[in-house]
């Protein structure tokens, strides 16, 4: 997959990944600020814990400013699963220009109506959630390991996300058990194509553009399997 990313980078200022690019980061963002007013009203209705009368009255001030770092790493481990969650719901334009530029012969055939799309979007982004959630308590122990976490986080996110990036790509292509099978009977490449996309959410900057192309090589995954 990685011969594959100079392809995908270059086409990044075609105007349909613009528009998708601007749409999916605008969504998660906004997701990730409910997270954070939700987190933030939390802690600011919950009661004081027991202190001078004095500094009860900045309690409230507190509870904003534990919300944010709280929420600011809380965010960088979580953006892989909102973010590709988010990504399904605008797959179609994605999957469209790749293979109009790069496939014009093997063009999707189906598309994935906007409720069907939208509960795997969600399917996907609870799984990749959950699991970063689940494994929380590894993340803090390997913190004092330095490349830990990051070993971790490429690891559990590469698997989960490129059987639900090829899973989002295949079934416009296919009935969804034939792409289940197809899926399954090519492992390897599905979990290429999660290492590949997997550290690009951990770079600053780099990370924002993640989404739209961990969803174009999945593109160019598909069509691999096609050609074989």
């Amino acid at each position: 997959m990685l011969a594959e990313l100079p392809r995908v980078l270059a086409q990044l200022p075609d105007r349909r990944f613009i528009a998708v690019f601007l749409k999916s980061v605008a969504l998660t963002l906004f997701i990730l600020g409910g997270v954070w007013y939700g987190f933030d009203s939390w802690l600011s209705g919950s009661s004081a814990p027991p202190m001078p009368l004095w500094m009860q009255r900045y309690w409230a001030d507190a509870a904003d400013w534990a919300a944010l770092p709280v929420v600011i790493i809380a965010g960088w481990f979580l953006f892989p699963g909102i973010a590709t969650g988010v990504m399904g719901l605008f797959l179609d334009d994605v999957v469209d220009a790749v293979e109009d530029r790069h496939y014009p012969h093997a063009m999707a055939h189906r598309r994935v109506p906007m409720a069907k799309a939208g509960l795997l979007a969600l399917a996907s982004a609870l799984r990749v959630v959950l699991w970063n959630v689940a494994l929380a308590p590894f993340y803090v122990l390997l913190l004092f390991t330095a490349v830990g976490p990051l070993i971790l986080f490429t690891a559990v996110n590469g698997w989960l996300m490129g059987r639900d990036l090829l899973e989002m790509v295949a079934i416009r292509h296919m009935p969804r058990a034939e792409a289940s099978a197809l899926i399954a009977s090519n492992r390897a490449l599905r979990l290429r194509l999660g290492l590949t996309a997997a550290p690009l959410f951990l770079v600053p900057v780099l990370n924002l553009f993640a989404p739209i192309i961990a969803a174009a090589l999945a593109a160019h995954a598909f069509q691999i399997i096609g050609k074989r």
